[in-house]
């Protein structure tokens, strides 16, 4: 049974606690247990690993509020600040999923014993903006949020910054930096229809890097794909 609790500041954690701890990071626009992706992995942890599972954005009636890229590495702070008080002996791992990595590689976080990076963006401006700001129905407000339609029918409300920032961020050198000072296991998808263009050639040739292709992946390592997932990243925390 998962534990909740409500940190300093409002941020909400969904954890279990053990002397291996797994700390999850997210992707762009979703909730922290979306299409099962984290849920899948915790659920398969061995009895002495726990897991801590939270948002980065928040959720309101009409749909989901977006927070900035500062926002994000203060909430993934946060968890990792919370842990280590409450825990401090416990060993530190990480899996990030997408821009989830991006975000990790930016707060760094100290005295990891594994860290899994999966499909990890190189590029995180780009055509993110047009993108977005592009969509039927899109507008922006006086406060500079953009309110974009979901195709379930909701609202994403993203701040014109998270747009700036994202911009400003060279995701590639960052992965690299983060890597060399330490090592990761690389999982990317052999079909990953959002990161259909990316080349994971000179990260995976860094010597600290544990580089594996799922094939026929989706992004999210949806359905065949996610048994080889979880399979693969259960070898890497136990090794």
């Amino acid at each position: 049974m998962a534990n909740h609790l409500q940190l300093d500041g409002g941020l909400t954690i969904e954890y279990q606690l053990a002397p291996n701890m797994v700390i999850f990071s997210h992707g762009f626009g979703v909730r922290r247990d979306a299409r099962r992706l984290f849920t899948d992995i915790a659920n398969a942890l061995p009895v002495n690993y726990g897991y801590i599972l939270f948002d980065y954005y928040d959720y309101g009636p009409d749909g989901t509020i977006f927070t900035t890229i500062a926002d994000q590495q203060a909430r993934l702070q946060a968890v990792f600040a919370w842990l280590q008080n409450i825990q401090p002996d416990a060993q530190l791992n990480l899996v990030a999923h997408s821009i989830g990595c991006v975000i990790a590689a930016l707060v760094a976080p100290p005295n990891l014993t594994h860290v899994c990076f999966l499909a990890p963006p190189l590029a995180v401006g780009g055509q993110t903006r047009a993108y977005f700001t592009g969509k039927e129905g899109s507008f922006c407000d006086e406060q500079g949020v953009w309110h974009v339609p979901r195709t379930d029918g909701s609202i994403s409300l993203i701040p014109s910054a998270l747009f700036d920032e994202m911009e400003a961020i060279n995701a590639e050198h960052l992965l690299h930096d983060f890597a060399v000072q330490q090592p990761l296991l690389l999982v990317t998808a052999g079909n990953d229809q959002v990161l259909s263009d990316t080349d994971y050639t000179q990260l995976s040739k860094l010597p600290t890097v544990i580089a594996t292709v799922i094939p026929n992946a989706s992004h999210d390592f949806a359905e065949a794909a996610r048994a080889p997932l979880v399979d693969c990243i259960l070898k890497t925390l136990r090794s």
